[in-house]
């Protein structure tokens, strides 16, 4: 049986207070009006395949809900020299190449994440996916770049957080390949024992006098074939919010973003092609019995919002999709296969997954792959991290609209062909700042305008879990004050979240601290360093703490975090 979903939600109770501050409640003093430039990362080829470079901005149109939008501004990546990426000025004009600055560094950080899906991928497929992410390492990867290994399980598992360090993202692909694997075993052996009790059905009501009639043989198949389907679907939704949650880890950090997916089975309709098989089996006993009502049998478990949805979610995070579909592991004639099948239940097999795939790779602008060699994946990315540009506009007007807008990328040349993200959701300066505190639990670049501090106590048991005291300093200086009626006002906020290399998360808390004291106050107050304390009630184990402190006026933001041991 395939498990349920691994993932928790860590349960964090916040009781803090600021040390030596008056907490008086005020209204907000400054209004900000953030005027965001958005940027989509475009891949530009031609009919070959081939990267194409030297456009300009000129030669895009780029439409956000159907409106063309004005490109403000544009840079291209393309290698220049062996191990050198830069901007070579295609936006600007020919005689300003030569002086024109390249993008900025975190715009060029490039972070990778290898999700497995071990609940679907059978052992020797991963093999070669893990083989060929290990040329990509040694062949590919540059000074700076970050890649993390995650698995699925079921459960979310991060073998090892993001790092730039080649030897232990070897250790944690041996860890990966040494790693027992049943998922996809038990995947078909299920559908093998639903099977051979469909076909030990089929014989009773063969029998003469038969012990059971075909109509009470084929609703006890389909009971089998049903709880099957109800199955698989509660497994692609959970393997669904695995992604998710992954995709939220970078949702807060710059640079370019990808997630490479590989498994073999995210059925859009969970069930059909078991469904087929049993219609087909009894079709011959039962008069009007149509093998096509299989698709009416289980659109109760249609995935397409679920799938969509998360597709979305990644463009939401700035996160572009590669999958490596392993597709000869439901190529139902194998050695593991112990039932027979027919060519349209092997279809089906291949389309339900193909489809999903191909969706998510679609719409966040990268490829799906679904051959035998899984290296060409791992090329396709290569080559899509060295050749691309980035287009930047001012989204439009309507900033209470905080659906996902669709966007749509063309080129006036219609030879080329265009790949890039395919919506785009605004985020409010507050959404952004709980993403960067997600980020911050799983990456240690987020970047940080103030140097806060952090540290945790003595862990206290309370009942099944424990109470952490955690002390945070927060530099004074740089704290804003503005003059109001004989008195210094302002403010800064707090905010929290608890993460776990399982995937477990919290939610974001946020405590706000207003600040008010006399003018003549001002330099005993900015003569040390302010003081926050806090404590947090967590789950018996290791986590990690992620802090922000941001200032109510300013909105200048400093990130720390610490590593938690609850035993």
């Amino acid at each position: 049986m395939l498990g349920s979903c691994g993932m928790r939600p860590i349960a964090v109770l916040l009781v803090a207070g600021l040390i030596a501050l008056p907490a008086v409640p005020q209204e907000k003093l400054v209004e900000s009006i953030e005027v965001r430039v958005v940027n989509v990362d475009v891949v530009v080829t031609d009919r070959a395949g081939n990267p194409v470079s030297g456009l300009t901005k000129d030669d895009f149109q780029l439409f956000e809900n159907g409106k063309p939008q004005t490109i403000t501004n544009i840079y291209e990546v393309r290698p220049t020299t062996e191990g050198e990426t830069l901007n070579v000025a295609g936006a600007l004009e020919p005689t300003a190449a030569q002086s024109a600055p390249p993008p900025p560094q975190e715009m060029r950080s490039r972070r990778i994440v290898l999700f497995v899906d071990n609940s679907s991928l059978p052992v020797f497929e991963r093999t070669k996916v893990l083989k060929a992410l290990d040329k990509y390492i040694d062949k590919e990867m540059r000074p700076g770049d970050e890649m993390t290994l995650v698995t699925w399980n079921p459960g979310l598992r991060i073998v090892t957080p993001f790092t730039s360090n080649r030897d232990d993202l070897r250790a944690a692909i041996k860890t990966m390949s040494e790693r027992a694997n049943g998922g996809a075993l038990d995947l078909i052996s299920q559908q093998d024992r639903i099977k051979k009790e469909c076909n030990d059905y089929i014989e009773q009501a063969r029998e003469r006098p038969p012990m059971l009639t075909w109509a009470q043989a084929f609703d006890m198949c389909k009971g089998g074939v049903n709880a099957f389907a109800d199955q698989m679907t509660h497994n692609a939704k959970n393997v669904l919010e695995g992604l998710r949650l992954t995709s939220t880890t970078l949702a807060g950090v710059d640079g370019k973003k990808v997630m490479v997916i590989a498994g073999a089975h995210l059925p859009e309709r969970p069930g059909l092609e078991l469904n087929m098989w049993a219609y087909s089996a009894f079709q011959p006993f039962i008069k009007n019995l149509n093998p096509g009502q299989a698709m009416a049998d289980t659109s109760h478990n249609l995935m397409t919002f679920s799938i969509d949805k998360f597709a979305h979610q990644a463009n939401a995070d700035g996160v572009t999709v590669y999958v490596i579909d392993a597709a000869d592991s439901r190529d139902f004639t194998s050695a593991e296969q112990a039932t027979s099948t027919d060519i349209g239940e092997q279809f089906a097999a291949f389309t339900n997954t193909a489809q999903a795939y191909q969706t998510i790779a679609r719409v966040t602008g990268g490829v799906l792959v679904n051959s035998n060699n899984f290296g060409s994946a791992f090329t396709t990315i290569a080559k899509d991290l060295g050749y691309y540009y980035s287009l930047g506009y001012k989204p439009g007007d309507d900033t209470k609209n905080v659906k996902d807008r669709t966007l749509v990328v063309k080129t006036k040349n219609p030879a080329y062909r265009v790949r890039s993200r395919q919506s785009y959701t605004p985020k409010s300066g507050e959404e952004q700042i709980n993403d960067r505190v997600v980020a911050n639990i799983y990456h240690g670049s987020v970047k940080s305008e103030w140097p806060i501090g952090v540290a945790t106590g003595a862990p206290e048991k309370e009942g099944d879990r424990f109470r952490i005291p955690v002390h945070i300093s927060i530099p004074s200086k740089t704290v804003t004050l503005l003059p109001q009626e004989g008195q210094l006002v302002g403010g800064f906020d707090v905010y929290i979240a608890v993460g776990t290399d399982g995937g477990a998360m919290s939610k974001v808390s946020k405590s706000a601290q207003p600040i008010k004291i006399p003018t003549n106050a001002e330099q005993s107050l900015r003569s040390k360093p302010m003081t926050y304390d806090m404590s947090i009630v967590v789950r018996p184990g290791e986590s990690t703490l992620s802090v922000a402190v941001v200032d109510e006026i300013s909105s200048t933001s400093g990130f720390a975090r610490t590593k938690i041991v609850a035993r």
